[in-house]
């Protein structure tokens, strides 16, 4: 058996290459956001055209779960107020349709730290993802680290579903390059 502390917030992917955060994403349940106006069914049939024009969300369409948005009082056919938001299932993957926000400018100082002590933890590791669970992005009391994935996915960073776009591929190479290529 295994017991951890739960952790409140968003879940964030930070990727580090050598000491420096170089991207950081933050992964989010699929959601569409009410207007007073229209059904859910509408609503998620324009959240799937908007994903049509993105290269990877393309590919992974939203996953709708049907008892999970009844459990949050919902059914085809109703309408969500304006402003309210109607999770359309539990996971952030995407997946599953997960929203990848690029949040790397909305970040502290201090939790970036945090994600680059978290790496170098591991000896000789030069390149990692570092997830952690953030309830304030401008506060590093509130992050804990959940993984450092040794083999991160790029996808994440290159093709966020909203936010800048970063080739942490191209850092990587970089970094490499200037460490050990020809002098």
């Amino acid at each position: 058996m295994l017991i951890e502390k739960y952790v409140d917030g968003v879940e964030l992917r930070a990727f580090v290459i050598g000491d420096e955060v170089v991207s950081v994403v933050a992964r989010i349940q699929p959601f569409v956001e009410g207007d007073g106006i229209r059904n859910l069914t509408t609503l998620i049939e324009e959240i799937h055209k908007s994903r049509e024009v993105h290269y990877r969300a393309k590919k992974m369409p939203v996953v709708i779960k049907w008892e999970f948005i009844a459990g949050q009082g919902y059914q085809e056919d109703s309408v969500p107020a304006a402003g309210e938001i109607v999770f359309l299932n539990p996971f952030n993957t995407p997946t599953n349709g997960g929203f990848i926000l690029d949040v790397t400018s909305a970040v502290c100082d201090e939790i970036k730290e945090l994600s680059i002590r978290s790496m170098q933890a591991i000896p000789h590791l030069e390149v990692a993802g570092i997830d952690l669970m953030v309830s304030d992005l401008g506060d590093a009391d509130t992050a804990y680290v959940i993984e450092v994935n040794t083999a991160a996915s790029l996808e994440l960073h290159r093709y966020p579903t909203h936010g800048e776009p970063r080739a942490v591929d191209l850092d990587i190479v970089e970094y490499f390059n200037s460490k050990y290529g020809e002098k």
